[in-house]
């Protein structure tokens, strides 16, 4: 979905963009992405974000061929434009004979007078109005569509699957054939590094990254060197120099127990979410404050901390001195930062979708592996349940499981720092997610009740990990550390 919107940020060649999805739940529906000025319209599906179906509702607001060979000829719009796509005879021709068509009477299509028939090929369908007085169930259907009763085709789908029949039922669901990048589809593996499919999150800031071609690439927390990681995964789309540590999700308490190896993970620094999804620095940002950041291949000390942008590949790496080994000349991987691109959220359209399972952690019902899917109210409990042995009693546990809250979209702060909303030990009982119900009160209008369960996300923090989460409980971002 990533790459699909940047292909139509085209302002001349799509002059028009309308993007839905569910605010309560973006991640178990579909996104809809609409191109009206083309007569196109593209659905994705929620926890993956790839493309399913292409969907051409104007045959004649873009060229449409099938093997050179025009579907219909475009004609511009005026006092005799004709908005009717082929007939059932034109597409035959192209597309060959099929056995595969459907028909929905008037009724199930809400029409007085029409029923409609879905004709398909090989990841091709379309739609074809059709007079009901003249259906005959016992007839061929391709004689009924060839006849007069038979109206020019509507619409057309794209879709991967043997016939329209088949796809109807797995289409959000089945697993795609090719990559998501087009670069890599078009242009081969070769040329591009592997793409990751998932990441597998171990105990001992251990994580494995599950690539659709090649073996899994482990990164181990302050082993990993800047050298494997570009081997790896290539060089980053951009960097940034970290000089902002004024984020805190929890303090660490002074404590002698023998919990404090466990508890120690908890660091002041436990979440640089302001870093990459702030303002990464890139080739365009001509006018970016050089104390911010600093432009890839640009003199620079290479000991500083900063952040390896993997755009594509939907994570970014905190590449740091490591801290078991105090060695200031040796910069090694000491936290990622796994995106979640959620609809409606600060950095949408930023990243690719990063997708993640806690391998070591599982449900505490289910006994599931917990995922970047699930709701935060039933993650939470999971996570609680995990490390309940930790704390010292139930006041330890949650002081520092408290969320806090962050405000991206102040307009007098840098873009690579989060506000805090709030102190640390302010009362938030009334931003409790565990009870999954919208949040509603900036206002009467759908609009902004959207706008309320998808702005000001808290930080939750939990030994090695911190999560970002929307009012609506899907995670936006998970920090390994």
């Amino acid at each position: 979905m990533e790459e699909g919107l940047d292909g139509s940020a085209e302002s001349e060649l799509y002059p028009a963009i309308e993007i839905s999805y569910s605010s309560s739940n973006p991640l178990a529906s579909s996104v809809v992405l609409e191109l009206p000025s083309n007569g196109i319209r593209l659905r994705f599906d929620g926890a993956d974000q790839r493309l399913r179906l292409i969907e051409i509702l104007d045959f004649h607001k873009t060229d449409l061929t099938y093997k050179g060979n025009a579907i219909v000829k475009r004609r511009d719009s005026g006092p005799y434009h004709d908005n009717s796509g082929p007939l059932f005879r034109q597409v035959s021709q192209l597309f060959g004979p099929t056995p595969d068509g459907e028909y929905y009477n008037a009724a199930e299509v809400e029409d007085a007078e029409n029923g409609l028939w879905v004709v398909s090929w090989p990841g091709v369908a379309f739609s074809f109005p059709f007079q009901h007085s003249a259906y005959r169930s016992e007839a061929n259907f391709n004689g009924l569509l060839a006849s007069s009763a038979a109206l020019p085709a509507t619409s057309m789908a794209i879709f991967e699957a043997q016939s329209w029949t088949k796809a109807q039922g797995s289409l959000f669901a089945a697993a795609p054939s090719l990559p998501r990048s087009l670069n890599i589809a078009l242009r081969g593996r070769c040329r591009f590094p592997d793409e990751i499919e998932f990441a597998k999150i171990h105990k001992n800031g251990r994580i494995e990254f599950l690539r659709r071609y090649g073996r899994p690439f482990w990164i181990s927390l302050d082993q990993t060197t800047v050298q494997d990681l570009i081997t790896e995964l290539g060089p980053p789309e951009s960097i940034y120099y970290k000089n902002d540590r004024r984020l805190s999700i929890h303090g660490q308490p002074k404590r002698t127990s023998r919990r404090t190896s466990e508890l120690s993970s908890i660091r002041d620094d436990s979440t640089d979410t302001d870093e990459a999804s702030g303002h990464a620095v890139t080739d365009e940002d001509s006018d970016f404050d050089s104390q911010e950041g600093i432009v890839p291949g640009s003199a620079s000390n290479p000991s500083v901390e900063s952040f390896f942008n993997f755009r594509a590949h939907g994570f970014d790496v905190f590449v740091s001195p490591p801290r078991a080994f105090h060695n200031p000349g040796s910069l090694t991987a000491t936290k990622v930062l796994f995106h979640g691109n959620v609809p409606g959220s600060h950095n949408f359209n930023r990243y690719r979708r990063s997708r993640w399972i806690l391998e070591d952690i599982s449900h505490e019902s289910e006994g599931q592996p917990l995922t970047s899917e699930m709701k935060w109210g039933d993650l939470s409990l999971s996570l609680k349940h995990h490390f309940r042995s930790i704390y010292a009693n139930e006041e330890e546990r949650e002081n520092l499981q408290r969320g806090m809250v962050l405000n991206r979209g102040m307009d007098d702060s840098p873009g690579s720092s989060c506000e805090l909303l709030g102190d640390f030990e302010d009362d938030f009982d009334d931003l409790n997610l565990d009870d999954r119900k919208p949040r509603t009160g900036r206002g009467s209008t759908q609009q902004e009740k959207d706008y309320e369960e998808l702005s000001d996300p808290e930080l939750f923090g939990f030994p090695g990990m911190a999560f970002e989460v929307l009012r609506n409980g899907t995670i936006s971002c998970l920090t390994v550390f």
